[in-house]
């Protein structure tokens, strides 16, 4: 065999090795990219089961304390998550405040929350900002003023423990009205509320939600 010929073969070979090398690195990102996208896949798709389960839990809940209440769950849980405020406090006040717009001024302002609904305070002299064309209307508002007033270096538990805002003026006047809400966050968690909101909380962190 001559020399060129011996050459030839060497470069052939070491072509092929390198070749085959490329291969093999190619196909392991490909398998690593490939097993990244199907958890990926599978982790968005859990998002949504559990989001669609949540929301599930919330109708079903505002549906049975408050049956003709026009609040949507969705509509609570999407700005929830805009202003991340726990579902339950919003539940509990919706809940202690008016049955979801379905008794007391509530009804004729569609505030759920009664926000300007003051004590003996007549439907006429409510200001026209607390009123509403729709409950699901009056939800956002009452999320801003939580953030702005109330959760301000504070927990949403340590205000059903004293609801007060950042001046020290409480939400309500009843001196009752923080074991109302206590109670009613309890019965929230006993319904499943608390460990669905768990994994819910830990897979909006693994999906970037």
């Amino acid at each position: 065999m001559n020399k060129s010929l011996k050459t030839y073969l060497s470069i052939l070979f070491c072509s092929i090795l390198l070749l085959s090398l490329i291969f093999l690195i190619s196909y392991a990102i490909n398998r690593k990219y490939n097993a990244y996208e199907d958890y990926q896949k599978e982790k968005e798709l859990e998002y949504w089961s559990v989001r669609y389960n949540l929301v599930e839990l919330t109708q079903d809940y505002i549906n049975t304390v408050a049956p003709g209440s026009d609040v949507s769950a969705i509509q609570i849980l999407e700005c929830c998550d805009k202003y991340n405020i726990d579902i339950r406090l919003l539940l509990s006040q919706g809940f202690n405040e008016s049955h979801f717009g379905t008794k007391g001024l509530a009804s004729k302002t569609n505030s759920i929350f009664n926000i300007g609904a003051y004590d003996s305070t007549v439907f006429d002299k409510i200001l026209g900002i607390h009123k509403y064309s729709h409950p699901n209307k009056s939800i956002e508002p009452y999320c801003k003023l939580l953030q702005k007033n109330y959760l301000v270096n504070k927990t949403e538990l340590d205000l059903i423990s004293n609801f007060v805002d950042i001046s020290g003026n409480r939400y309500a006047s009843s001196s009752t009205y923080e074991k109302a809400l206590r109670e009613t966050w309890e019965k929230l968690n006993s319904l499943g509320f608390e460990d669905l909101l768990n994994n819910y909380n830990k897979i909006k962190l693994e999906t970037n939600h």
